[in-house]
């Protein structure tokens, strides 16, 4: 009867999520809500449906029971992240493949000390740091904790280890740190029967390759060689670099059977920009899921990032500013700037500028441009020769300065009044620097005054005109202890 079990898992990921069904959060099913309930009852039901029709063997079903909810919280864990909406359905059949096997019947079957040993590869700027540190989670929530394939209580990690040698080593394998008596327990050790996932493994200097690799076959050998001196037994995520695989040409080289060794369970390759938005239905649609996430993040709203490991960028919080005065400016800031027919309008034209265009720093550089175009619209309506000219800008950014470049801030060139001199002699340093830095702010906030004229100026049109965060601009706007009156024009008669 194991011939009807289905041959990949990946088959019932498509069924869930045909079915619109995802498991709750990891760690909040004690608190289920009554739509939570609704989830859990109706996967219960599917699991059954699935198991019968695929002719599951009942002495398996334990084991189909803890499977199953591991794929359902694997497609509620993957459709959360930012990257699914990048890369789509494609990238997440490799990703479901690489943490679950290709094959149910073998994976029903794996005794559970087997780890899994899986590399990541992408360009710099790519979002690898941040995919790598869901995959760790995903096989932490998933293998770990559902499938009891390791220790629910082991720690987890996520560590970027391509640094100074000495702090690579140690970092690691652990060992006496440099001048003290004090041992540290590497990472392979602390993280033992649990998830790690390890950045830059490929470009550590060669002698940690090969301590690595021993590391690593002791690990697939079930036993600890005499010269290896640290525990790996843990499901291994490593992460590297297009570029670094320049290395494995030499056959038989540490470099190349280390490299196997990673990618044993899968190599994950993290498709490049450029070819994504080669399609006009693939641009419009990233380029508003991009812009809608950088502008969260412009605002002061937490959002995953894929450039730090599992890191949210830190919502704007001030004891000194109503909660709801804040969440109506970002709720109106948000209407505003993403307007549906704005980001069509802008997609649009910035396409014409970038046609052909390889993004050499991937879905990084891709973010930056976004910023850009979100500084560039100080006015209601929208101006398309600032946003084209915002576009120049960038793609000559590296060829040295541009005629005339800087408009958005020539501005601050034209103070009515000139700057006051350093009293270097008379003042603290740090104090003169603030009353400069107070002097910009209310340059800016009369300036925005002006431009949101009859309306009332924000704080985020003060960030858009000196180009900085506007959760930034509203931490230096309380510290100046700046009037709310700047920002109104019938106040600034004088500008």
């Amino acid at each position: 009867m194991s011939k009807y079990i289905p041959t990949s898992p990946w088959l019932i990921v498509d069924v869930l999520r045909r079915e619109g069904l995802v498991a709750p959060r990891p760690g909040h099913t004690d608190f289920l809500t009554e739509a939570h309930s609704e989830i859990d009852d109706a996967l219960a039901r599917q699991k059954a449906r699935l198991a019968e029709e695929r002719a599951i063997p009942q002495g398996l079903g334990n084991r189909w029971s803890n499977y199953f909810d591991a794929l359902a919280t694997f497609v509620s864990m993957t459709h959360r992240t930012y990257w699914y909406s990048i890369y789509g359905d494609d990238f997440l059949r490799s990703m479901c493949d690489v943490v679950f096997g290709r094959s149910l019947r073998i994976e029903l079957c794996r005794p559970r000390t087997f780890r899994r040993r899986v590399l990541l590869v992408g360009d710099t700027g790519c979002g690898r740091p941040g995919i790598g540190d869901v995959i760790r989670q995903l096989v932490l929530e998933c293998l770990v904790r559902t499938l009891s394939v390791g220790s629910s209580g082991a720690p987890t990690r996520s560590a970027k280890v391509s640094i100074g040698h000495d702090a690579i080593e140690v970092e690691l394998f652990g060992g006496f740190r440099s001048g003290t008596s004090e041992q540290s327990v590497g990472l392979l050790s602390e993280c033992a029967d649990s998830a790690l996932f390890l950045d830059g493994a490929l470009s550590m200097p060669e002698n940690l390759r090969r301590r690595l690799l021993d590391a690593v076959e002791a690990m697939e050998s079930g036993h600890t060689a005499q010269r290896v001196t640290t525990a790996a037994n843990l499901h291994l995520i490593a992460g590297a670099r297009r570029d670094e695989f320049s290395n494995l040409r030499e056959k038989h080289s540490v470099t190349q059977a280390l490299f196997q060794s990673l990618c044993r369970d899968g190599l994950l390759t993290i498709p490049r920009l450029g070819d994504v938005l080669a399609s006009g239905a693939r641009w419009h649609e990233i380029f508003d899921v991009v812009y809608r996430h950088v502008a969260r993040t412009y605002c002061g709203l937490a959002t995953p990032s894929l450039h730090r490991y599992g890191g949210l960028s830190q919502a704007f919080h001030s004891d000194d500013i109503d909660t709801d005065t804040v969440a109506e400016e970002q709720r109106t800031f948000l209407d505003w700037i993403t307007a549906p027919a704005r980001i069509t309008q802008i997609a649009d034209m910035v396409r014409i500028e970038f046609e052909g265009y390889d993004w050499p720093g991937n879905l990084r550089e891709f973010e930056a441009l976004m910023q850009r175009l979100i500084e560039s619209q100080v006015t209601p309506e929208l101006n398309p020769q600032k946003i084209m000219q915002a576009c120049t800008d960038f793609r000559h950014r590296r060829t040295g300065p541009i005629e005339g470049q800087g408009s958005t801030s020539n501005w601050l060139l034209r103070f009515e009044r000139e700057l006051d001199a350093l009293p270097l002699t008379h003042a603290a340093l740090p104090q003169v620097m603030g009353q400069l830095e107070a002097r910009y702010y209310r340059e800016a906030a009369e300036r925005a005054a002006v431009a949101r004229h009859p309306k009332n100026a924000r704080i985020q049109d003060v960030a858009r005109m000196l180009g900085i965060p506007r959760q930034t601009a509203a931490r230096k706007w309380q510290h100046y202890n700046l009037p709310s009156s700047l920002l109104t024009k019938d106040s600034n008669q004088d500008v």
